[in-house]
């Protein structure tokens, strides 16, 4: 009936109404959906583009001057509406600054002068990393890779964590108790970043280079340095070896520089699942009804801390509860002091309905 010339285009919907019409019931909807799938012709009928699956950029940097990153920023001006925009290059290997310039705008020539600067002091990486902006993509950039045989990797669209360096650079920059909110001329933001990025390379210890310097790892001092460290903490133990619960020295830092995105993060620590979640959408308890979505999505300030009998027919038992309700506008999934999942706190669990 579904591949007759009569309703071979229409949805089972359809099918179904005008078959009730005419006095006559063949099955329901949903088992008119599963026919369909079985034969595999189940499927959005509108034309859709397919977009390939595209790989995620994954470099590795076995020492400095091999991979490149870099992006740009906006710097709040003196007036309202006044922006000039900042280019940072990061070798990803040693997390060094090999280049940082402010422009009053963002244009390809500006980024294709900087890479010449660069490249011409710290030499020509094998790779550059950017994201799909308009000047990293842009013909004057490309020529200029190109021609000094350098790869090109940009990041996948619309996935802003594809240049984790350049942004995490770019917060520790804004974040600093130093930026202020407005810079007075142009002047003015050129030489406060020279100030910064000096200050970055040569003293701030970086937590993703075993808390070295980026100038250190850049310029091969980090193995005397921490040559050094072992010998103060050997002298350290030796006097003083109560204060120390292990026999062998922290490890700080991974080995290598790598870029590529982290491994997802789960929703919750515990054993709870989404899945689990949605069974837990109701509760009574006394006068009260409580229902919440997976992610907690509440508009009041509440705390409740009790035992509630389920409603779920497929667990049974008491559950007890910590939710913390908090407006829309701080929808922040967090973690409760005490608490096993973000945004709310399980204790007890039935652990043979676990």
């Amino acid at each position: 009936m579904l591949g007759s010339d009569e309703f071979v285009d229409s949805p089972p919907l359809q099918v179904y109404a005008t078959l009730l019409d005419r006095g006559v019931y063949l099955c329901s909807v949903s088992t008119m959906y599963r026919v369909l799938a079985e034969h595999a012709q189940v499927r959005d009928r509108r034309r859709r583009a397919r977009h390939p699956a595209r790989a995620r950029p994954e470099l590795v940097a076995t020492g400095p001057g091999q991979v490149y990153t870099w992006d740009n920023t906006k710097l709040a001006g003196p007036v309202k509406g006044c922006y000039y925009d900042a280019y940072v290059m990061i070798d990803i290997y040693s997390r060094y600054i090999v280049g940082a310039h402010v422009h009053a705008h963002e244009t390809g020539v500006l980024a294709q002068e900087m890479m010449k600067q660069i490249f011409g002091i710290h030499g020509v990486p094998q790779v550059v990393h950017a994201d799909r902006g308009t000047s990293m993509t842009s013909k004057t950039v490309a020529a200029l890779l190109d021609d000094l045989n350098v790869t090109r990797s940009h990041s996948r669209p619309k996935v802003s964590n594809d240049n984790p360096y350049s942004e995490a650079w770019f917060k520790t920059l804004k974040y600093a108790p130093v930026f202020p909110e407005r810079f007075g001329s142009l002047s003015d933001a050129r030489a406060f970043l020279d100030r910064f990025v000096a200050w970055y390379n040569h003293e701030h210890h970086h937590t993703g280079i075993g808390l070295h310097t980026a100038a250190d790892v850049h310029y091969g001092l980090a193995a005397a340095k921490t040559t050094e460290r072992a010998a103060t903490l050997a002298q350290a133990r030796a006097a003083h070896p109560h204060r120390f619960n292990t026999a062998t020295p922290p490890k700080i830092g991974p080995a290598r520089g790598s870029l590529d995105q982290p491994p997802a993060r789960e929703h919750l620590t515990s054993g709870l699942t989404p899945t689990g979640l949605n069974h837990l959408d109701k509760f009574h308890f006394g006068p009260f009804f409580i229902k919440f979505s997976t992610y907690f999505p509440f508009t009041a300030k509440l705390c409740l801390l009790t035992e509630l009998p389920m409603a779920s027919p497929r667990v049974t038992g008491h559950i007890r509860v910590k939710v913390v309700m908090v407006p829309a506008r701080d929808r922040i999934r967090r973690a409760v002091p005490g608490s096993q999942c973000a945004g709310g706190a399980f204790g007890r669990w039935p652990s043979a309905e676990r």
